[in-house]
């Protein structure tokens, strides 16, 4: 599971809405200022997310 929390509103909506349009069989969770991805990698998600600003957030693997 990764995990990516951030304080960032905009940036929460932007990486949900990127993981829907992607359409890989995954499940994800948006819990407060947390983003929760079950079946990938911390390398996928950044480089897949990248371009939407990832950086600003705290990418977290567990």
């Amino acid at each position: 599971m990764v995990g990516i929390s951030t304080l960032n509103k905009k940036l929460i909506c932007e990486v949900s809405t990127k993981l829907v349009n992607l359409g890989i069989d995954f499940e994800y969770q948006v819990k407060d200022n947390c983003i929760l991805i079950n079946g990938v990698t911390k390398r996928s998600v950044l480089s897949t997310l990248s371009p939407l600003g990832i950086n600003e957030a705290d990418v977290f693997e567990d």
